[in-house]
């Protein structure tokens, strides 16, 4: 979800600066894999109580491998945003490489609460439960 298709719940102090900033962190996230250095974009935007966010955040420390501090993040997007259907789907991939599948698979059936099971989301976080144990997760 880009910063423009944002819920107006989210609006409020997203600026044309801020939208811009924003995909610049998503691009150093998803085109470059530059976490720590997208750790330092997100939260330089000054709204990290936003889940969007905030899921970033954490899904930039797990990547690190640092799984305290993802958790801390995709529990504050979800405190921010219970539906927040993207923190469900990368939260639950946490759980897998922590290996909590009960608690991924929570996190699944929450997902499909929310948008279905058609969703991406849902898609994805259920491919990933349906691998062995201990396989390499590609995502």
């Amino acid at each position: 979800m880009n910063c423009e298709q944002r819920p107006s719940r989210w609006a409020a102090g997203t600026s044309a600066n801020f939208c811009a900033a924003d995909r610049a962190a998503y691009a150093t996230i998803y085109d470059r894999n530059d976490y720590a250095a997208a750790i330092g974009q997100l939260r330089a935007l000054g709204h990290d109580e936003l889940p969007n966010v905030a899921n970033l955040i954490g899904y930039s420390y797990r990547k690190l491998g640092d799984y305290k501090l993802s958790q801390v993040w995709y529990e504050r997007a979800l405190k921010a945003d219970p539906n927040h259907v993207l923190t469900w789907q990368y939260y639950g991939l946490w759980q897998i490489e922590q290996g909590n599948r009960d608690q991924a698979q929570y996190h699944l059936s929450r997902i499909a609460a929310i948008c279905g099971t058609e969703c991406a989301e849902c898609r994805s976080l259920a491919a990933a439960l349906e691998k062995p144990p201990g396989t390499g997760l590609v995502y």
